[in-house]
C-alpha cells in the first residue's frame, strides 16, 4: 500500500475556487477535498447510497489519503455536492495517448439523476486537459456505465491499461474534453 499523502499536500490547479451557475443548485465552486470533506461524505452519503451500491462503498477517508488530485464540489454554503480523485499528478504514458486517469467518483446520492454527476465530469475534463492529457480513462461499476456512455465515454479495453477485475473500462477521447472544457467555460459566472 502506498504510503498516505498529508492533507497539506495540495494539487495547484487553475479550477480551484472558480465559480460557475449550475441549474438546479445555483453558484457552485471546486475545492481541494481534505479529511473535512471525506468524513462529510462518508457519515452523510453512506445510507442514502442505493442498497446494492452499499456493498461495493467505499470510504472516502481512506481514498483521499493517497490520492493527489482530490476534488470536491461545493454550494454557496459550502456543503458537498460530489466527490472524485485521482493518483497519478501527471498523465499516465501509454501507448498511443497521454491519458488522466480517474480512480473514484460519487455524487451525493440525494442528487442521483441530477444534473451534478455531469457536471462533476466536466471538472475531471478540465483537470485532464490542464495536466497535459490526451484522454480520459476510468473503470465504471457495472451500474454506473450507461451514465459514462451517456457523456461518450468509449466502452472496451485500454491499451496498455487494465481496470480493476469487475469494472468496465472507459476512454475520453480529446475531443470530448474540449467539448465539456467548453461546456463548463459556459456555466463559469
Amino acid at each position: 500500500m502506498p504510503k498516505p499523502l498529508p492533507y497539506s499536500s495540495r494539487p495547484t490547479t487553475g479550477l480551484e475556487g472558480r465559480g460557475w451557475q449550475l441549474p438546479g443548485f445555483g453558484r457552485v465552486k471546486l475545492v481541494t477535498a481534505g479529511a473535512s470533506a471525506a468524513n462529510e461524505a462518508d457519515l452523510a452519503w453512506t445510507q442514502g447510497r442505493q442498497h446494492e451500491q452499499r456493498t461495493v462503498a467505499w470510504r472516502w477517508s481512506e481514498l483521499l489519503k493517497y490520492r493527489h488530485d482530490r476534488f470536491g464540489i461545493v454550494d454557496t454554503s459550502d456543503r458537498l455536492l460530489s466527490l472524485w480523485c485521482s493518483e497519478p499528478r501527471a498523465p499516465l504514458v501509454l501507448p498511443d495517448k497521454r491519458a488522466y486517469r480517474l480512480d473514484y467518483l460519487e455524487v451525493d446520492p440525494g442528487h442521483l439523476g441530477s444534473s451534478l454527476g455531469t457536471f462533476t465530469m466536466l471538472t475531471v475534463y478540465a483537470r485532464a486537459l490542464e495536466v497535459g492529457a490526451d484522454a480520459l480513462i476510468l473503470g465504471s461499476l457495472p451500474d454506473s456505465a450507461g451514465f459514462y456512455e451517456k457523456l461518450d465515454g468509449i466502452k472496451g479495453p485500454v491499451p496498455g491499461w487494465k481496470t480493476e477485475i469487475g469494472l468496465i473500462p472507459f476512454t475520453f477521447a480529446k475531443a470530448s474534453l474540449l467539448e465539456g472544457l467548453e461546456a463548463l467555460n459556459g456555466l463559469q459566472d
